[in-house]
């Protein structure tokens, strides 16, 4: 074939693409087919993470103004590159991609060794705080207080889980209390430990105005406190209850190993034991802060059956458990590096300390 002729026919070519990304363009605008994407799954460049599981993190330079917190919304691609992705063949209604559609959000690496601290009353006195400070990444739930309980229950925070009371606490605190009253000061300075950590909501921002909540709860903790501290959600609400076959729903708990087992190689429990008598009948507090009444299996959470569930799993190979003191740890790096990075005022005085 000359080359007088493949220019012809390269030429026809683009014509008949152009035309028919034309005619694609023409008919979606007039029937009004939908070009959004579902988003099944977000993507990283070429690795993908399960929509439903995935935490969506804003990036440090995102402006708190501009935390919308939207859920279940669909990216629309637009009409060109609807076209062209179909007529190309590369189109994908189920993947999105973050650098495309969510550039403001970043999510959580794949992490090693996981711990979750639960705030059961078996971790008072159980000496384990320098051990679950070993871990890679330290997973907490509910803004519980750290200091003075760094023996049992160490200060490594990585990631913390919200539910929608400790929000409603923490807002309160935020928007309508006085500095310096107590209650106020309790919830603040539990978020000055987080140091550059994540905040985590996972729920569902319709009910009783979470998302309004979130909004001025973060505008105010990095704006007025200039806290460098994380932000992130759910894009899909996590209800793990619907895939496990819990009839209730789910603990904070339970909502953490949840997600902390499709994020990490390995898990490991503490501070989860729905009882208030030990192994040898002693009483024991519900939290390892505090003694409240408490009923295990309630109408609202069975931690009875997710505590059954949690051994099922540990039997299985998924997960440890550790409901008994803990030995010291005698190698611990973390605990001894002097360039670990300087806390936030003198809340943290003890995190550089050598033991």
């Amino acid at each position: 074939m000359s080359e007088p002729t493949m220019r012809f026919q390269l030429k026809k070519f683009k014509q008949i693409f152009l035309l028919c990304a034309v005619m694609i363009v023409v008919y979606v605008m007039t029937v009004g087919i939908d070009t959004a994407i579902d988003c099944y799954q977000f993507c990283l460049g070429e690795k993908c993470f399960s929509s439903r599981l995935t935490i969506l993190v804003y990036r440090k330079d995102v402006s708190p103004k501009d935390m919308d917190f939207l859920q279940n919304f669909r990216p629309n691609v637009g009409v060109y590159k609807y076209a062209a992705d179909h007529l190309s063949g590369q189109f994908d209604s189920e993947s999105c991609s973050m650098e495309d559609h969510f550039s403001q959000f970043t999510t959580l690496p794949a992490q090693n060794n996981c711990a979750i601290i639960g705030n059961s009353g078996v971790l008072l006195h159980s000496s384990c705080g320098r051990e679950i400070n070993s871990y890679d990444y330290v997973i907490r739930v509910n803004l519980p207080p750290l200091r003075g309980y760094e023996d049992d229950v160490g200060f490594k925070t990585n990631l913390t889980l919200l539910n929608f009371e400790t929000l409603v606490y923490l807002h309160s605190n935020l928007t309508q209390r006085k500095l310096g009253e107590e209650f106020y000061d309790m919830y603040v300075n539990r978020v000055l430990f987080l140091n550059d950590s994540v905040l985590w909501y996972g729920k569902s921002m319709g009910p009783r105005e979470t998302r309004k909540r979130l909004q001025q709860s973060v505008e105010i903790l990095k704006t007025t406190y200039q806290l460098p501290i994380q932000i992130g959600f759910n894009w899909r609400p996590l209800h793990p209850e619907k895939f496990v076959g819990m009839k209730r729903l789910a603990t904070s708990g339970f909502m953490a190993y949840y997600l902390a087992k499709s994020l990490c190689k390995s898990v490991t429990l503490y501070g989860f034991y729905p009882y208030n008598k030990d192994a040898r009948g002693f009483h024991m507090p519900h939290h390892y802060y505090e003694d409240v009444p408490y009923d295990y299996n309630n109408p609202i959470h069975n931690l009875l059956w997710e505590f059954k569930k949690y051994r099922e799993y540990e039997t299985e190979g998924q997960l440890r458990m550790v409901t008994e003191k803990c030995a010291d740890v005698e190698d611990d790096t973390r605990w001894k590096n002097e360039d670990h990075e300087k806390p936030i005022g003198d809340l943290l005085w003890f995190k550089n300390q050598k033991p």
